[in-house]
Order: structure tokens, then C-alpha cells, then sequence
């Protein structure tokens, strides 16, 4: 109840769009909700399927990744018009609306981006990543990049490390680097240093990627235009003979995802 009045600061009734999400339906205190001068409430959806899954030391952290989600859903529902921006924050950050559309205004929503800061606290971005925008001082995906990912959250929320063989990645370290003019491509080679020590994948059919010594990555020279646009996909091309696998990066198609 009292960070009510952080979010009563900046929202504006009937301009903004939006939602306060919590854990559990609001306790006796925290009612009458003040809809008038706060965003309506919402309660997350049950996450206990993923339970085999959550492995973050966070309890809450699917619950929060899949806030997103429910957030892309319930706005196309609710509104004809889909909104540009998606913003994510804690319950006690304070936004200056004006300028915060001053600078998303600055980028194409209709392209992926992902716009934010890291923690200003040391020992979170050790703990967490240096790469990673913080809820304290908010975060906006593009609606093109929540368009993408809430279609394929489920799949990155179950590709979490453990150790099942079908999803345990292989680690191979960076070996060499040449250029090959004729071609036109950047060959970055890597080596594979020791094995997994597990079982093969059944559900594959028995198949292991364990005798795979070599990758060798073939990016084209010509430059991309990074800004809000997509990274590129590749081909995988199996070489049986030498246990090499090459990978050959190229422009995207349509609406592909990295498998």
C-alpha cells in the first residue's frame, strides 16, 4: 500500500495505459483498489508448470518474465489499436512521462528493440548480467520484439541449463580467426576441449553431438544496419568425415527464430 503513491505520481487516468501486476489478489488494506488515480490491478497467472524449470535463485523471476505476456495479451484485447511500447518497472520507479515518449520516439517501434540500463548496483550486475536492463529504473521493449518473444517465451523459459542431455549445451572455446577474400567471409574456428560426461539424447533418436570436435562459424564481410534490425540466422552443414560442423551465417527470413 505504500507505493501506491509513487505510481499515483506519474500515471495519468485516462491517458496512460497499464498495469499494476501482483502475486496474489490484494489483501484487505490495499481495498478499495483507487482505480481513479492508479492502474487497475492484475493478478499473474499461475506459473507452477514451469517449477521444473526455475532454477534462478529468485522464485519470482517467471512469474515476472511472463508479465510481459500477459501484458501483450490483455492490451490487444483491450484496445483496436496495439500499443508502440511495452515498459516494464518496479513499483516504486517514477517516470517523467513527456520525457520518456521524447525518447522512445527517437526509434522505429516497428523493429526490435530493447531499451534500458543497467543496475546501478555492482553486485547485481555480477549476480545477473552487465547486458541486462533493470525494473528500478524501468525498461521498453519495441512491440515488434514483444510481438516476437512472447510467441517463443515458453521455449527460452525451458531452454534453461540443466542436465538433461536434449538441453545441456555443448561448450566449445574460441580457436582462430582468417579471412577468405576470395569468398568473402570471416572463418572463426572453435574447439571443443573436453565432453559433457552425459548420456545421448533419446529423444532424438541416440543421437550426440559429442564426437563434434570443430565449429567453424562463416560470417560475410559486408556490414549489417545493427540499429533495431535482426541478427543474422544461419545453416548448419554437417561434415561427417572430419566431425566438423559449419555454421554460415546469412540474412533472415520472414519471421525465423533461432531453433
Amino acid at each position: 500500500m505504500d507505493r501506491i503513491p509513487y505510481v499515483e505520481s506519474w500515471w495519468r487516468p485516462n491517458i496512460t495505459r497499464g498495469f499494476v501486476f501482483l502475486d496474489n489478489f490484494p489483501k484487505d488494506q490495499m481495498l478499495p483498489w483507487p482505480y481513479s488515480t492508479c492502474p487497475p490491478f492484475k493478478v499473474s497467472e499461475d506459473t507452477s508448470r514451469y517449477k521444473m524449470y526455475d532454477k534462478h535463485p529468485i522464485q519470482q523471476t517467471i512469474r515476472m518474465a511472463r508479465v510481459v505476456a500477459e501484458t501483450f495479451k490483455m492490451e490487444n484485447n483491450y484496445k483496436s489499436t496495439s500499443a508502440r511500447w511495452y515498459i516494464m518497472a518496479d513499483d516504486d520507479t517514477i517516470f517523467f512521462l513527456d520525457n520518456l515518449v521524447e525518447v522512445l520516439s527517437r526509434y522505429d517501434h516497428r523493429k526490435y528493440f530493447y531499451v534500458g540500463m543497467n543496475s546501478e548496483t555492482h553486485a547485481s550486475n555480477v549476480a545477473h548480467s552487465f547486458n541486462m536492463a533493470f525494473g528500478g529504473g524501468g525498461y521498453a521493449f519495441s512491440y515488434a520484439l514483444v510481438e516476437a518473444m512472447v510467441e517463443n517465451l515458453d521455449v527460452c523459459i525451458k531452454r534453461l541449463p540443466n542436465n538433461n542431455p536434449c538441453e545441456a549445451p555443448h561448450v566449445l572455446f574460441f580457436e582462430s580467426m582468417k579471412k577468405v577474400t576470395s569468398e568473402n567471409y570471416d572463418i572463426t574456428n572453435y574447439t571443443r576441449r573436453y565432453t559433457r560426461k552425459l548420456p545421448p539424447c533419446s529423444s532424438s533418436g541416440n543421437h550426440s553431438a559429442n564426437h563434434i570436435s570443430e565449429i567453424h562459424v562463416l560470417s560475410p564481410m559486408k556490414k549489417f544496419d545493427w540499429v533495431g534490425g535482426r541478427r543474422e540466422c544461419c545453416d548448419v552443414i554437417y561434415k561427417e568425415e572430419i566431425n566438423v560442423t559449419e555454421i554460415k551465417l546469412r540474412d533472415c527470413l520472414l519471421d525465423e527464430i533461432i531453433p
